[in-house]
């Protein structure tokens, strides 16, 4: 063997060589790639459960004022027409507003963020429940659009329907 060939088989060798070394950086780089894929969806799904948090917060005030307040029940989940006025009725439009405060934020959150997404996946159909049980948040609703945008998205899309025959047949 020439000197010549020697030289050849060594830039072989040494192709070879950095052939092996990048296809091993290629595997490294890919692993660290899934790495930061990984972390990227933990921090998503960290973001969806502190947006989570605060509606699941507010709705358990709601339900909290039916709880301390019974007579306001049938206004939320039996279809009762609130008053034309007095007391009762503000008492009555004060609490369809935070509820739809907290619904119109839960329909935000189900939609906005894909990690809360299984979470909150019966939202929409909660929602809609309720506003077919409730005139006050309704009549709330159709006020002002412009405040509840995602509940006024959500009434426009289903009317009254269901849940109301359901109620009455004692279903739910």
């Amino acid at each position: 063997m020439s000197v010549e060939d020697m030289v050849d088989l060594g830039q072989l060798v040494m192709a070879g060589l950095a052939f092996v070394i990048a296809i091993q950086t290629i595997r490294y780089a890919a692993r660290q790639t899934a790495a930061v894929a990984e972390q990227a969806k933990i921090g998503n799904e960290m973001a969806g459960t502190s947006n989570l948090n605060p509606v699941l917060a507010g709705h358990q005030q709601v339900m909290q004022l039916l709880i301390d307040h019974p007579e306001l029940y049938p206004y939320f989940r039996e279809s009762k027409q609130p008053p034309r006025r007095g007391k009762v009725r503000n008492r009555v439009l004060v609490t369809a507003e935070m509820l739809a405060d907290v619904l119109n934020t839960g329909l935000h959150v189900s939609r906005q963020i894909p990690a809360v997404n299984g979470g909150l996946d019966p939202w929409p159909g909660y929602c809609s429940d309720v506003m077919s049980t409730c005139p006050a948040l309704r009549e709330m609703v159709e006020a002002h659009p412009d405040w509840w945008p995602n509940l006024g998205a959500l009434q426009s899309r289903r009317p009254v329907q269901a849940s109301v025959r359901r109620r009455s047949q004692g279903v739910l």
